[in-house]
């Protein structure tokens, strides 16, 4: 179901380290009528389980499921901290059969998890789950326009070009790595007839806070570690030069760097909207 290293878990928790104010507040913004219980899945680490569960009031319920054994019971023990030992149920199981009846959920939550799930068999199962009146969450990014940078031009102009080589090499399709852009299509095809999307851009400008600088330095290692070997040589030069931290011009010191994260939050229901309008 999921693709799960310790790398990645770094590299993502950076992200949430670094940007959690934005992430929280996105949310203590959701709409918000469960009755029903609230699924997280996957759950992965648990960030975002921990604030969903913020979020629980008398009465109401999360679940959360990943099929990484490795992250059920620390995140037990994470959420008895936070709710009542009936407010929550953890457990081990796979996102495209869950051991749940039909219209179980009034919230449905997934974050971060398409480059590893199966969008068809995982929406399906979405559909499945969730109440009529309930809502279906999707939080994704676009790897070509997730991390914007003042990169040298030269340099952003060939990034793209080069990510989506390795993409290529290593998925067999280019668009593993931007599940946002089809997300909209993914959704409408899985039954569900309203969607929308709100686009949320965190900002981050010089000086770098130590959070910013640790996810600019996992970002960097994943770059290096995925598309910089479909980067010319001269070009490497310049991506060593630009994300080397001992540099006084390279990203991390200039007083002038601005750093730009593109996100998208996709809502899905069961029932038509009224205004006819699918965006937002």
């Amino acid at each position: 179901m999921s693709r799960r290293t310790p790398e990645n878990d770094q590299y993502q928790g950076s992200f949430h380290k670094a940007f959690e104010p934005e992430l929280t507040r996105m949310i203590q913004r959701l709409k918000w009528i469960p009755q029903k219980p609230i699924l997280d899945m996957p759950c992965g680490s648990g960030f975002y389980t921990g604030l969903l569960a913020s979020r629980i009031r008398e009465g109401q319920h999360l679940t959360a499921i990943d099929n990484c054994e490795a992250y059920i019971q620390p995140l037990r023990d994470r959420l008895k901290a936070i709710l009542q030992p009936d407010q929550f149920h953890v457990q081990s199981a796979d996102a495209y059969h869950l051991p749940y009846d039909s219209e179980s959920f009034d919230l449905i939550w997934c974050a971060e998890s398409f480059i590893s799930l199966d969008p068809k068999g995982a929406l399906a199962e979405m559909y499945r789950l969730i109440s009529n009146v309930g809502q279906v969450v999707v939080f994704e990014v676009d790897e070509f326009h997730h991390v914007m940078l003042p990169w040298p031009v030269e340099l952003e102009a060939a990034l793209p070009a080069a990510l989506l080589q390795a993409t290529k090499a290593k998925y067999g399709s280019g668009t593993k790595h931007s599940p946002a852009r089809r997300l909209r299509k993914q959704l409408r095809e899985a039954g569900f007839p309203t969607v929308r999307r709100r686009v949320h851009a965190f900002e981050r400008t010089a000086p770098f806070e130590t959070h910013t600088k640790t996810y600019l330095k996992h970002h960097f290692e994943y770059l290096r570690e995925f598309a910089y070997p479909y980067l010319d040589a001269s070009l490497q030069d310049r991506f060593d030069h630009f994300t080397d931290d001992a540099k006084a011009d390279s990203i991390f010191e200039r007083p002038d760097a601005e750093l730009t994260i593109m996100t998208a939050l996709y809502t899905a229901g069961k029932t038509p909207s009224k205004s006819g309008s699918e965006s937002t």
